[in-house]
């Protein structure tokens, strides 16, 4: 079958054999690929939004998670991205400011020198939990001989038959 679009005097393509073609695509999807990315790149292109679009499609029975898959796919073929590219948190200017300094400094080695000075914040903060659960443990009555004793104190109380002792 031959897709039959109608013009439209202002915007060019008529919304609405727009929207039927693509719910007729979905329908024959093996056959209809490229008529159904032409139209979904019609309707995106007219100021038809990717939630409408799947809306349609659900209401015609189609499950939303295949329908956002296959738009996805779509729209990445046509170079449109939904998200921005880059997995993460973004870093923070505080970071940069930091590091900026760390280089301006110590040169090549600012780089090994900010990741030196976040391990030994890590551990340090690590330290610090660790003597507070020591100090909630002995309110407790359970003696805790220091820090780095703590992780064997917790395995000890999980295997005591009779489980925490006060």
């Amino acid at each position: 079958m031959v897709p039959v679009f109608v013009l439209n005097g202002d915007r060019g393509w008529d919304r609405q054999s727009l929207k039927q073609e693509y719910v007729h695509c979905l329908g024959n999807l093996s056959a209809n690929t490229m008529t159904l990315r032409r139209v979904v790149e019609r309707l995106l292109s007219i100021g038809v939004r990717r939630k409408e679009l799947v809306d349609w499609a659900v209401a015609e029975g189609y499950k939303e998670k295949a329908i956002r898959k296959l738009l996805s796919s779509l729209c990445l073929a046509a170079g449109e991205r939904l998200r921005r590219p880059g997995a993460g948190p973004k870093t923070p200017p505080q970071a940069r400011m930091l590091r900026a300094i760390a280089r301006n400094l110590f040169g090549e080695d600012g780089d090994k020198f900010i990741n030196a000075a976040s391990r030994d914040a890590k551990h340090e903060a690590a330290v610090k939990r660790a003597e507070s659960r020591a100090a909630d443990l002995s309110k407790c009555g359970i003696r805790v001989d220091g820090p780095e004793k703590e992780a064997e104190s917790a395995l000890l109380l999980l295997h005591h038959p009779g489980g925490i002792v006060e």
